[in-house]
């Protein structure tokens, strides 16, 4: 089984929520670690503190984005013949 490397990029696009709230967008590269070619289709999901998840899968290139609440989040990324990475990440507007 390989190892599967997520590249983060957090991104701040301030879309407004609601009225007093943020949305920021987080965004990255799902790779293959050593090699660093992308993975395409690689499910990726973030689960807020209170268990709420969202979800998308990547792209052909391995790019991803999911449009968050500020907050803490398990980020985990799966994809087929691929070790599970999860990680925590820190969402700030």
């Amino acid at each position: 089984t390989r190892t599967l490397g997520a590249t983060l990029l957090v991104t701040c696009a301030a879309l407004l929520a609601a009225p007093a709230s943020f949305a920021t967008s987080l965004s990255g590269n799902v790779t293959a670690t050593g090699s660093e070619l992308p993975v395409p289709r690689a499910v990726v999901v973030a689960v807020a503190a209170d268990g709420t998840p969202s979800a998308t899968r990547s792209e052909e290139d391995g790019s991803y984005g999911l449009v968050l609440a500020d907050g803490s989040y398990m980020l985990r990324v799966q994809a087929p013949g691929f070790v599970l990475d999860e990680r925590t990440v820190e969402v700030t507007g």
